[in-house]
């Protein structure tokens, strides 16, 4: 069974600060990483059930953890996984699809979108 960790990935540390502190507010504990190669690792170490990633990331970007991750044949769980994005580019849809990302939250994002995926994906903590 998936811990209910998320794990919040942005390089962008005000995004990063806010989605951490919305997530937590809803009741989860949010494990944050600044690039794509420490959220593979935060990932591959906690397993959680949710993971929320930037497109556009140094290091790794979004695609290419969500691909690390997909692949990784040491994870027992493969986490639900949004992707944030600013660009909005049917390209990256289509890429995305192909690699197994969930779902797209656009940026700038709804601090009550984001709430409301966190708690339709993982449940209300009471």
């Amino acid at each position: 069974m998936p811990r209910e960790d998320i794990v919040v990935a942005d390089d962008d540390p005000v995004a990063l600060r806010l989605l951490a502190r919305i997530i937590e507010m809803t009741g989860y504990k949010a494990t944050t990483a600044r690039n794509g190669q420490e959220a593979v690792e935060k990932i591959r170490e906690l397993q959680p059930a949710l993971v929320v990633i930037d497109i556009m990331m140094p290091r790794f970007d979004g695609f290419e953890v969500c691909q690390q991750i997909r692949n990784d044949p040491t994870l027992t769980h493969q986490p639900y996984i949004i992707m944030l994005t600013a660009r909005d580019q049917a390209a990256d849809y289509r890429r995305a699809d192909e690699i197994g990302v969930n779902e797209f939250i656009n940026k700038p994002f709804s601090p009550a979108k984001v709430t409301a995926r966190v708690q339709a994906i993982l449940g209300q903590k009471q």
